[in-house]
């Protein structure tokens, strides 16, 4: 069974992308959502027609929590 993406990214419309972010349930910034996140800004700068990005959070009322370089496996720069 493959691991759950912390950032799910939709298309809402041709000119609206979505990028909601979800790591419950201490909504910490990990490696894995570095490197989601890398993929999809990717993804959108090859796309001509976005023009707005909106960013969401899966939870109401909360956000990420916490960025820890040091504990989290993050890519190299």
């Amino acid at each position: 069974m493959s691991e759950q993406s912390t950032i799910h990214y939709e298309c809402t419309s041709p000119q609206i992308a979505k990028i909601t972010f979800a790591n419950p349930t201490v909504y910490l910034i990990v490696g894995k959502t570095v490197l989601r996140l890398i993929e999809i800004v990717e993804a959108l700068a090859t796309d001509p027609d976005i023009q707005v990005v909106v960013f969401d959070s899966a939870t109401p009322d909360f956000f990420y929590n916490h960025l820890d370089p040091a504990a989290a496996d993050f890519p190299a720069p």
